[in-house]
């Protein structure tokens, strides 16, 4: 598990992202918008994920990236993935279950879990945590702990609460 505490003061001057449907922000690529809007996607106990580069909208994109918001005493469920990921917390204060190791992130910390690792967030304070992930495949599949059953990322049955 890697986790690093050095953006938290790199970006203290960066305003915190607040995400929810219908948000109104451009998609570029190489300077041509995309799309006008963002469509966070419900994942059940009221968690949602905002796609912001997904296999849908650029499928010769090497990676996948988005925003979840999570509410005040939600959590997601210990799961793996089939590629690397990155996660940053944007807002709030998490405790991170890695492979069976806890840490406690701040706002602007971020960690790196390598493939087939199991771990979980956990919202530790009365606010919403808001993290940004970034795999290393467009292809994410996610497994959650106690099934064989791959989801493709951000389908319907891919529900981080349970």
């Amino acid at each position: 598990m890697l986790c690093l505490h050095l953006l938290r003061p790199l970006a203290e001057g960066l305003a915190r992202w607040r995400v929810g449907a219908g948000t109104e922000k451009p998609w570029l690529h190489n300077g041509r918008q995309l799309s006008r809007r963002h469509v966070a996607l419900e994942r059940g106990g009221g968690v949602a994920n905002t796609p912001l580069v997904v296999a849908p909208i650029r499928p010769d994109a090497a990676f996948t990236t988005g925003i979840s918001s999570f509410p005040v005493n939600h959590s997601a469920s210990l799961h793996k993935h089939n590629c690397d990921e990155q996660v940053t917390l944007l807002s709030g204060r998490t405790e991170a279950e890695i492979d069976g190791e806890t840490t406690e992130l701040r706002t602007y910390d971020m960690n790196y879990v390598t493939d087939g690792v199991e771990y979980c967030f956990r919202n530790m304070v009365d606010e919403p945590m808001v993290i940004l992930w970034i795999y290393g495949s467009n292809k994410v599949t996610c497994t959650f702990t106690g099934s064989d059953e791959e989801i493709p990322h951000v389908a319907e049955a891919d529900m981080l609460v349970r």
